[in-house]
Formats: structure tokens, C-alpha cells, sequence
């Protein structure tokens, strides 16, 4: 028989040798195609642990911080109206009437048994005259901190007016400050000065706290 030749048509793709790189690096096993992408690996997640607890309780910890902030803006001194210094007669809410410090700047606070702070000014009780916190001797400085003290719990007790127009000579605004309707309002100066912890006052030369 005679030889004959092979025919190979020109569009037929010779497939890599096995053993050999293919196209894909995978010895030509896959016959040049490419192998399907593995998929991306993930670590199983555990069933509860700390993760799935703090998704549980993330609503109640949200309304938690919710009533924080309330209660916080509610008695916070600072975040309330400011006070009106040009207004005759001026209705005060109730609040809390921390002692003035550092922390209560530019809210409400009581200095001492006659003076206060609204709105980071200061304001005098008009009609009293009461000891001074930094006095000249220790029976003075304790009856300062007992007026200052019956001053802020008088305060904190509810709603009350601040009234007047006048300043002292030092520029404080002087103010009296009642509590009720009328005649029957309670004056806060009236108070203290029943009370013994401070002293009537119209403007005379004050007394010593230390006789």
C-alpha cells in the first residue's frame, strides 16, 4: 500500500502535551479551558457567643442612652431659658440649683445664702443680708454654707418669680424672689432671715458675723 498523508484541517487547536503547562498552568488536564474560580473562603460563624448577644440587647442599650440624654438636657441648668434681666417680672421653672462650681458655668447655681448665678450672671436677693462662704472666721464660713444650702433647697422646691429692676452698687442685679400668688407669696429673703441664717438689710453698713 502507498503512504498516505494525514490531513489536518487549519481550524483544528492541538491540545497541549500532557505533563505540560497549558494556557491555564494546569498541565493541559483541563484541555486548555480555565478552571472555575473556588469559592471565596469564609470562616463559619458560630451560633450565639458575644457577637449575637450584643445584637440582641442593641435596642434596649439604644433606648437606654436615649433616656440618658433626656434626663441629662431636663436638668441640665445650662440648657434652660435665659434669664431676662430687663424684664420686671421674670417666672423661673423648676429645676435643680447646684452649688456654683466649675461644672454648672453659664447655667443656674447659688453662690452663696443672698447671691446666685443665672445664665453665668449674677444675681442678689434684695432684703437680706447673709454670712459670707470665704469669712473672716469658721462660725462665719459654717453659717455661710448653712444659708447657702436652706437657700438652694428654698429653690428647688418649685416654680418661683424673680421681680425688680434695680442693681447694687457692685452692678448684681437685685431681685426679689416669691413663691405663690399675691399677698400670701412667700419671699425666699423672708426665709432665711426667720430662720436665723441671715439678717434684714435696706442698704445700712453691714454687721460682723464673728462677734
Amino acid at each position: 500500500m502507498g503512504f498516505r498523508p494525514r490531513l489536518v484541517w487549519p481550524t483544528a487547536r492541538r491540545r497541549p502535551a500532557a505533563g505540560r503547562p497549558g494556557r491555564h498552568g494546569t498541565g493541559g488536564l483541563t484541555g486548555g479551558r480555565k478552571l472555575p474560580r473556588p469559592p471565596r473562603f469564609r470562616t463559619p460563624r458560630r451560633a450565639g457567643g458575644w457577637g449575637a448577644a450584643l445584637r440582641d440587647v442593641r435596642p434596649f442599650i439604644l433606648l437606654i442612652a436615649l433616656v440618658t440624654i433626656a434626663v441629662v438636657l431636663h436638668d441640665a441648668p445650662g440648657m434652660r431659658t435665659p434669664f431676662s434681666f430687663d424684664a420686671e417680672r421674670q417666672e423661673i421653672a423648676a429645676g435643680r440649683w447646684p452649688v456654683c462650681g466649675s461644672l454648672t458655668r453659664g447655667g443656674q447655681c447659688v453662690v452663696d445664702g443672698d447671691t446666685v448665678r443665672i445664665g453665668g450672671t449674677a444675681v442678689r436677693l434684695a432684703g437680706l443680708d447673709a454670712p459670707e462662704i470665704n469669712g473672716a472666721c469658721e462660725a462665719e464660713r459654717i453659717a455661710a454654707r448653712a444659708a447657702r444650702d436652706r437657700l438652694a433647697e428654698w429653690l428647688e422646691q418649685g416654680p418661683f418669680t424673680v421681680q425688680g429692676t434695680r442693681s447694687d452698687r457692685y452692678g448684681r442685679a437685685l431681685r426679689r424672689f416669691t413663691r405663690g400668688p399675691g399677698v400670701l407669696a412667700e419671699d425666699a429673703a423672708d426665709v432665711l432671715i426667720a430662720e436665723g441664717l441671715a439678717r434684714p438689710y435696706r442698704g445700712e453698713a453691714r454687721e460682723g458675723w464673728c462677734g
